[in-house]
């Protein structure tokens, strides 16, 4: 038997013991073929508001289409919030602040890390690019590998005002902090 209803308002496909409503067990494919914009393939809706996943021109996409805040759950508790007012992402924090909050319940320890794939070669570099304009990056914070192991280097503060520039390297290094060197 595949479908089950047991009259009690519950209906099981590939079970014949539902605990809901609707019960499956086993995989489910869900599509819409009728030419439509947006394609919703999934929703679900209550008293406040709905949650929609499909595909809108030619996008896949997952998100409250109400006025809500979406979170991401892990352990059962929120880790990631987009805010539905600002668009802000919070990570560690449910009332982020700005387009980008990270928070750490752990002290001594990174909120954030950036990491590049150097392989320990001298001259290689990473970092966060800063920047007024979508295509232009005038300042950065930058890592450069020097010794060619364990990912040894300098660290450069680099600005880069130039005209028609659209990245800032070590060679616009405003300040570089290099190894055993103090700075007052």
């Amino acid at each position: 038997n595949d479908i089950y209803n047991s009259n009690s308002g519950k209906v099981g496909i590939g079970t014949n013991s539902p605990g809901t409503t609707l019960d499956v067990a086993g995989n489910v494919s869900l599509a819409n073929y009728a030419g439509t914009a947006e394609n919703k393939t999934i929703l679900a809706q209550n008293s406040y508001g709905q949650v929609a996943s499909g595909i809108r021109s030619g996008v896949p996409y997952f998100g409250s289409i109400s006025p809500l805040n979406l979170d991401i759950y892990t352990g059962n508790s929120s880790k990631i919030r987009i805010e539905n007012s600002t668009g802000n992402v919070g990570v560690g924090v449910t009332g982020p602040t700005n387009q980008l909050h990270v928070h750490t319940e752990t002290d001594n320890a990174y909120a954030i890390r950036i990491e590049g794939s150097t392989n320990n070669v001298a001259g290689v570099w990473t970092g966060l690019g800063i920047g007024g304009e979508s295509s232009n990056t005038k300042s950065a914070i930058l890592f450069e590998d020097t010794v060619g192991s364990y990912a040894r280097g300098k660290l450069h503060l680099c600005v880069n005002n130039g005209a028609n520039q659209d990245s800032a390297t070590p060679a616009d290094a405003a300040l570089t902090i290099t190894p055993n060197v103090v700075y007052n």
